[in-house]
Order: structure tokens, then C-alpha cells, then sequence
């Protein structure tokens, strides 16, 4: 296993196997999970009553570092978070920011799109 890379799957087509690998610089991916995270964390006093008001702050934080096909960016991205989060902590910042990168590879998927436009 090579520790400067994460590795991902993009989407596929087929729910039955897993898309594209991708390899990610792990630095750019880890930078990525921390602007979230602060982004996140920065939201900590406003105590939202739901977890999708934390999606347009930390998706605008986010949005000048991501390359222009951000999937596999955002994939490696929630790995990452996965593992700074506290599960304790339903504010912290690193969860906060997974549960809205979570919900948006959830939007990518091509299932999720096709049942949300009714296929």
C-alpha cells in the first residue's frame, strides 16, 4: 500500500461492481478534508437543526480547491474525514463535513440520479 496515495472507486453504471480506481495524492486529499472540516467546525456556535444546513458553507470552502471533475476528489476526500471524526461529537466539525460529502457522492452515483429524476 502506498502511503503518499489514496485509492478510490468512481461510480459505475453497474450497482453489482465497483467503478474506475483512482489514485489521489494523499497531501491534496488530506488538505481538502481540513478546509471542510474547518468549514465545518467554523459552523459549531449556529447549532443547526439539520445536518444538510452545513452543505453550502462547506461546499463553497471547498469549491475553489476542487479540480473540475471533483468526484474522485470528493471520494477520497470522505475517506480521509472518516478517519479524523469523533463519533461522540454530532457538531464536530470533521463529521459535520463528512455527512455533506457523504450525501454528495450519494448524489453522484448514476442510481441515485436516475431514481431522483424518476427512471
Amino acid at each position: 500500500m502506498n502511503k503518499s496515495t489514496i485509492t478510490v472507486h468512481l461510480p459505475s453504471d453497474n450497482p453489482w461492481f465497483p467503478g474506475e480506481q483512482v489514485e489521489l495524492k494523499r497531501a491534496e486529499v488530506e488538505k481538502l478534508a481540513r478546509i471542510a472540516a474547518d468549514a465545518a467546525e467554523a459552523l459549531r456556535a449556529r447549532n443547526f437543526q439539520s445536518s444538510y444546513s452545513y452543505d453550502q458553507p462547506v461546499m463553497a470552502a471547498l469549491a475553489p480547491h476542487l479540480p473540475a471533475d471533483p468526484i474522485a476528489m470528493l471520494r477520497g476526500i470522505e475517506k480521509v474525514l472518516w478517519g479524523m471524526l469523533d463519533l461522540n461529537d454530532w457538531h464536530d466539525g470533521a463529521n459535520a463535513a463528512r455527512r455533506v460529502i457523504s450525501t454528495t457522492n450519494a448524489y453522484a452515483t448514476p442510481g441515485f440520479a436516475a431514481a431522483r429524476h424518476g427512471y
